[in-house]
């Protein structure tokens, strides 16, 4: 299990990261004006005593794929 520091740490680079792709990337899906005038998402604090440490178990599990349209028009499947 990480520390509580690495914990807040990962989920603040995301955040950034997150952040710097919907200022930056072409595919944001922010217009230009707004990437220009965009300053971060709002978020709320990180709360470390809400996280949960599981151990997953996928004995058992029905590994079912699923087809779903896309904006192509062309099926994909999950």
């Amino acid at each position: 299990m990480v520390s509580e520091e690495a914990y807040i740490r990962r989920i603040e680079e995301y955040r950034k990261r997150r952040d710097e792709f919907f200022r930056n990337n072409p595919n944001s899906p922010l217009l230009p004006e707004q990437r220009e005038r965009f300053q971060g998402l709002r978020y709320y604090p990180v709360k470390p005593e809400y996280r949960f440490v599981v151990e997953l178990d996928r004995e058992g599990v029905i590994q079912e794929r699923v087809v779903l349209g896309t904006t192509t028009g062309e099926p994909k499947e999950f």
